[in-house]
This record gives structure tokens, sequence and C-alpha cells, in this order.
């Protein structure tokens, strides 16, 4: 999936689950789960018009 144009609200997501990692209160494969669908989420809003974070 190509995110030349990345969403705050994405690049937000992936912060926060850096810093959990960071923190190990979740492991790698978590995290690509996690951000896998976080993908599809803001893809699809994108794809939707919904404007997540103002």
């Amino acid at each position: 999936m190509e995110w030349g144009n990345k969403s705050v609200g994405y690049l937000l997501s992936v912060h926060i689950l850096k810093q959990l990692q960071d923190r190990n209160l979740i492991t790698e494969e978590e995290f690509r789960e996690i951000d896998t669908e976080n993908k599809k989420s803001f893809q699809m809003a994108k794809n939707q018009g919904i404007h997540l974070i103002s």
C-alpha cells in the first residue's frame, strides 16, 4: 500500500504504536498486525471522504 500522502491520524497511530513497543507493551508481531488494520481503516476513511482528525 502506497502512503505518499499519509494522514496525520495514521502518522499519530504509528507514533503511539512505537511508544507502546518501546515500553514492551506490545510485540513486533502485534505492532505489525495493528498497523495493518490501521492502514486499512485510514485508507477506507480516505476513500469515503471521512476526516478522522480535524
